[in-house]
């Protein structure tokens, strides 16, 4: 409608700190000095949140790129059952419920945290013996039958392998049988 009153002004929510002490006649001035004060705590958790991002985002990519952040998952994870077991432990009530799984299954993760570390990071592993020729099968039967993975194992091809495994590349990267005119390279 023209000409109607409009709406008084919606009150604004007071944003001051909440005073402790009596109210005098020199709070409008103390609560003025709280607006900014307020604004500095606020933009000092900002950036101490966003330290502490940057410093874990930091501490995460040096984990990853030095091949010890795929170890994190396990050891957190046993370190968190043994606080589980040592609560447990420390209750000393129901310790066959409280005490023991934790245990045992953190000694487990523990375990196999130790057994990725020699094995993957540290490259102590057993050796294979050398297997057997399989000419007599196809390529799917071969794959098949195949136990190890190649990465795993410690020692290079022997001489006649490395020859026949360079002459099968020789003869499947022949200019003519490429998809693309581009050269392969074998590393």
């Amino acid at each position: 409608m023209i000409g109607a009153p409009s709406a008084p002004p919606k009150k604004l929510r007071d944003t001051r700190l909440p005073s402790s002490r009596p109210s005098t006649q020199n709070e409008g001035r103390d609560n003025r000095a709280a607006g900014p004060l307020r604004s500095v705590i606020a933009g000092a958790a900002v950036n101490l949140g966003t330290r502490i991002k940057a410093t874990l985002w930091k501490a995460k990519t040096r984990l990853q790129f030095t091949g010890w952040l795929q170890y994190i998952p396990t050891a957190t994870a046993a370190v968190a059952c043994f606080l589980v077991a040592i609560a447990g432990w420390a209750i000393g009530h129901l310790q066959v419920v409280l005490f023991w799984p934790p245990f045992v299954v953190g000694s487990v993760l523990l375990l196999v945290f130790i057994l990725d570390v020699c094995t993957v990071k540290l490259g102590l592993r057993p050796s294979e013996p050398l297997p057997g020729r399989m000419d007599e099968l196809g390529a799917f039967d071969l794959m098949r039958a195949r136990r190890a993975c190649r990465s795993f194992q410690n020692r290079n091809l022997t001489e006649a392998d490395r020859a026949e495994l360079m002459e099968c590349v020789r003869i499947h990267s022949q200019p003519a049988g490429l998809l693309g005119d581009h050269p392969i390279r074998f590393e």
